[in-house]
């Protein structure tokens, strides 16, 4: 946890100092947003000889920029671990979860986005989201499989249709999301997306789980306290190691913000509470200092998330 919040420093330092002034006024632009103003574009300064640049940005793209912010809430409430840093931390989240929906809307992919990313969020949004959130998660994975698979047939590449999380959270979040929380599975060709090792993965979603997830999978809302407890220390022992260790490879919690919130575990014990099962004697460094807020009831967004959720629909649906 040192070495993940060392680097969460570092990008509150790159947010709050080095780029101060760019994410600034990237939320100029969004207040602008909210006031109807729909043009996002900037300009930047390269060089003397090139001039200013204008870079034309959407919503989608500007809020996933703006999501570089949780280190700040990730950073406070790792220092705190109360309930308004948790409930700060949450919202700024929700931020990614809008910048994946107007992504959805729009029919794009967003940068730097992994299945395993879209599968942590999913997960995430069945502790705190509402219902309609989490099926544009779940939409918005649909869109982004199919779209890699499209793209690795097209440029003969079988590199370009890899899941990373295609043995752990990517089965995961479907399951889940079938089993527990009436988002039906649409048909995604798992046959033609693969495995970090090149195979191709099972059409039944739950074949695919590796041996940890396939038992947390048929054991988290068991009655056996040991058992219960080997789950949740399994699972936890599995995203200590997944986190990314270099840049060379991708891993299953490749981003620093999931590496930092393990939603796939906070999603199951959130299934057990609501089954009206003890969670109290669950423990494991992962997952203990966001523990104590699992029980809570409806989650609250802010004021101005819900305003942004509000234009978004305007803006992309109308």
């Amino acid at each position: 946890m040192k070495k993940l919040i060392k680097e969460i420093d570092g990008i509150v330092n790159y947010v709050t100092k080095d780029e101060k002034q760019s994410y600034e006024d990237l939320n100029e632009r969004l207040a602008r947003y909210l006031e109807g103003e729909t043009d996002l574009s900037y300009k930047y300064f390269v060089n003397e000889k090139v001039g200013y640049r204008v870079v034309q940005e959407d919503i989608a793209s500007a809020l996933s920029r703006k999501f570089d912010e949780f280190a700040v809430y990730a950073k406070d409430f790792y220092a705190n671990k109360d309930e308004d840093s948790f409930n700060k931390l949450i919202n700024i989240y929700y931020i990614q979860l809008l910048a994946v929906t107007s992504a959805l809307f729009m029919k794009k992919r967003l940068p730097a986005f992994l299945d395993s990313n879209i599968s942590s969020l999913g997960l995430l949004s069945f502790v705190f989201f509402k219902k309609e959130e989490q099926f544009n998660v779940m939409k918005y994975l649909y869109f982004f499989l199919e779209n890699k698979v499209n793209e690795a047939k097209s440029k003969g590449n079988q590199n370009l249709a890899r899941c990373e999380a295609g043995h752990s959270i990517l089965p995961l979040f479907i399951a889940v999301g079938n089993d527990f929380f009436e988002i039906k599975k649409d048909f995604i060709p798992f046959k033609d997306l693969f495995d970090g090792n090149g195979v191709s993965l099972s059409e039944e979603v739950t074949e695919n789980f590796n041996e940890i997830y396939d038992f947390a999978y048929n054991n988290f809302l068991s009655d056996d306290a040991e058992v219960v407890n080997k789950v949740f220390t399994s699972l936890g022992d599995f995203h200590a190691e997944n986190c990314r260790k270099d840049s060379k490879k991708f891993y299953v919690f490749d981003a620093t913000e999931w590496q930092f919130l393990p939603s796939e575990i906070l999603c199951l014990l959130k299934i057990r509470v609501n089954a009206g099962k003890d969670i109290d004697f669950v423990s494991h460094p992962t997952i203990d200092i966001f523990k104590p807020f699992i029980k809570k009831g409806d989650f609250t967004l802010t004021s101005e998330n819900i305003k942004f959720r509000d234009v978004i629909y305007k803006n992309l649906l109308n």
